[in-house]
Parts: C-alpha cells; sequence; structure tokens
C-alpha cells in the first residue's frame, strides 16, 4: 500500500479483498442486462479505542407525529428513548472495561420547544435518575428540527469541543412542520463534529435524513422495532469509538459500482469511515462485451493522524470471447449480491413513488 506521506502510520488500515465474478464469460440466453460483480473493502482490527475522550449530543425528538405505533407495538418515541437508555448503559459497560474512557452525554428534547435535559457524565452514580426523567418525556407540540440543532451550536460546552472528539445524534421521525424544513436550511445550524441522523418509524422522511446525512458527510440508520434499535446503538458507538478510517472515497475502471445511498450506479462511491474489522461489500456491473480490465481505486484517511493512503487493484476474469456460460455455472456468493441490489433498487423505487398502483405493483413484485 501505498502512502502519499512520509508519517509514521499506526494499525488503521482498509484492504481490498475477496474479488469475484458472476460469470467469466457471455451467459447464453440470459434476461440480465450486465455481468457482475463483488468486492469487498475490510479495516483491519484495531487492539485499542481510537478514541477515549467523545462529547455525544443527543437531539430527541418529542413530538406529536412521534406517538405512531410500529408494528412490534411500540411508538416512536418509545424506540427512540430505549435507543438512547441503552446507549448509555453501553457506555457504562466499555467505562467499566475501559476506565480512562472519558465520556459525557447531553440531550436536547425537542418538539416545537426545546427542553435541555442536562449533561451526564457516564460512570457517574446518577445515572438512574437521568433516565428516569428521560422516561418522562411524552409526544406533544410540532418539530422544529432546525431549532434543534442551533440549541446544540449554541452550547458553551459543545461549541469549544474539539471537532474530532464531539458527534451529535438526531433521532427523529423527520417530518419538520416548523422552522426550517429543508435538509440545506436544518444544517445552516450543523453543529459541528461526527453527524449521525436516525429515521424511526416505516413512514419518517427517509428523503430528508439522508440527505442531510449526504450534506454533512453523515452517518443515517432507520429503527423499525426495538430489536433493531438496538443493533444500531451498537453500530454507531462502535463506529465512533474504533473509528479505523475515514474519507474512503473509491474509483472504479472497466465497471459500474452501486451507490445504496443514492441509488444509482457511477463509476466512483464514497463513504464517510469505518469501524475497526469493518467489511464493506461493493457490487459492480459491467457490459457482457465489455474487453477492459475492471481496477478498483480505494483512497482514505487513516483516523487519528491524517495520513493518506492510495491502494489500487486490478482483475481480469472476464473474457467475452471466452463462450457462452450458463445460468448453473454462476458464482452464488455474486448472485446474492446481485438480488440483494435488485431488492434496494425496488424498496427505493416503492419508497419514493408517489403514484399508488406503481407503488402497488412494486411491491408485488417485491413479493415474488
Amino acid at each position: 500500500m501505498a502512502s502519499l506521506t512520509t508519517q509514521p502510520t499506526t494499525e488503521n488500515k482498509l484492504f481490498i479483498e475477496n474479488y469475484k465474478i458472476l460469470q467469466t464469460g457471455p451467459e447464453h440466453d440470459t434476461n440480465l442486462s450486465h455481468n457482475y460483480h463483488t468486492v469487498d473493502l475490510v479495516t483491519s482490527k484495531l487492539s485499542t479505542m481510537s478514541m477515549e475522550e467523545l462529547l455525544l449530543a443527543f437531539n430527541v425528538d418529542r413530538s406529536g407525529s412521534m406517538a405512531t405505533k410500529a408494528k412490534d407495538g411500540y411508538s416512536s418515541l418509545e424506540h427512540t428513548l430505549h435507543t438512547a437508555k441503552n446507549i448509555i448503559h453501553y457506555l457504562e459497560e466499555l467505562k467499566d472495561e475501559n476506565p480512562n474512557l472519558n465520556i459525557r452525554l447531553l440531550i436536547n428534547a425537542f418538539d416545537n420547544k426545546m427542553k435541555n435535559c442536562g449533561y451526564l457524565n457516564i460512570g457517574d452514580k446518577n445515572t438512574k435518575d437521568y433516565i428516569a426523567n428521560l422516561e418522562k418525556l411524552h409526544p406533544r407540540g410540532a418539530t422544529n428540527i432546525s431549532d434543534a440543532f442551533d440549541v446544540i451550536k449554541q452550547d458553551a460546552i459543545y461549541s469549544a469541543t474539539d471537532e474530532s472528539k464531539k458527534a451529535h445524534i438526531l433521532m427523529t421521525d423527520g417530518q419538520p412542520n416548523g422552522g426550517k424544513t429543508s435538509a440545506e436550511g436544518i444544517l445552516e445550524s450543523n453543529p459541528g463534529g461526527s453527524q449521525v441522523y436516525i429515521g424511526y418509524g416505516t413512514d419518517h422522511n427517509a428523503e430528508l435524513l439522508q440527505k442531510m446525512a449526504e450534506l454533512s458527510n453523515g452517518a443515517y440508520h432507520f429503527v423499525d422495532s426495538v430489536e433493531n434499535a438496538g443493533m444500531v446503538y451498537g453500530e454507531i458507538i462502535h463506529g465512533l469509538l474504533y473509528a479505523g478510517v475515514k474519507d474512503i472515497t473509491v474509483t472504479v475502471k472497466g465497471a459500474e459500482v452501486y451507490d445504496f445511498t443514492k441509488n444509482s450506479w457511477s463509476n466512483s462511491v464514497k463513504f464517510t469511515s469505518f469501524a475497526s474489522e469493518h467489511t464493506q461489500s461493493l457490487i459492480l456491473r459491467s457490459s457482457w462485451d465489455s474487453v477492459d480490465i475492471v481496477s478498483v481505486n480505494v483512497n482514505y484517511t487513516e483516523t487519528g493522524n491524517g495520513v493518506i493512503h492510495s491502494k489500487t487493484d486490478t482483475f481480469n476474469c472476464y473474457n467475452c470471447t471466452n463462450g457462452e456460460t450458463k445460468e448453473s455455472t454462476r458464482d452464488i456468493v455474486v448472485e446474492k449480491q446481485m438480488f440483494r441490489q435488485q431488492v434496494l433498487d425496488g424498496l427505493w423505487k416503492a419508497r419514493y413513488t408517489t403514484d399508488f398502483d406503481a407503488k402497488q405493483t412494486l411491491k408485488t413484485e417485491l413479493i415474488k
């Protein structure tokens, strides 16, 4: 791996691994428009946390729309509070295992008014009282996300904390009806630090939260059940405390790469950061008559020391003159990823299609 600097490096590394191709030659009588490939980006294992000091600011939506119940019988606000409480408990466990860990928590609950729930030092004895106050929150009022952002931005402690040592987590159904309501307008009050946006409920405004994540170089997550909330909080905290690499840009030649955040195919895709031992599978596609060698270039920055790396791997497993292959000879791993992409494409279209009949048709196709 060639480093673009001569600074001492760390164990924070990113590798290109496990390249596979659906077919090594054109497929006979196929209904597929393209051949498909998969390749993994894999981060190395960190022996210690990449961050031992962190300030977390939560913006918890308690507006009236958060009373909507999911299929599991819990409301969006109950899912939100479940996430917040479990993050606190998880951080306490980490504190017990890592006494030098210094984490503070600030929670602002909002509707059309703001409620500062105060600071909590993880490991303090008043955790039960802090959680008890959170459990008193109930759905009410309108939704003003932009003012909620501004509250965190104006907080003296948060604003004075280094950008690399703080994170802002928004928990909402993403249905603002007060203040600024566009992604661009809300982010005029971006409080800084790592940005994480969690959407609750199947009817949350995913388009808004995804756009906010894109503009702020942040992360978007979706919670529709208590079980899913557990997976989300673990992923978020692990990603913050064990961040391995950041500012990742993948450039592909000889094929296109699928960007699941935009539901589009292009020659480049970007990721904010990857945690320790993370595997990010990429799915590529190329034309059946392609004669190009597939190359995958990855540029990334080591978290902490800012060392930039660039690596390129090339793959030449396909020959359009090999003779025809059969459906039975497909690589199963690639075929599964191909079907996964098709499902993601269908879900995206179903979510953003406004025509009722078209949406029902898409749902029927997905069920099949």
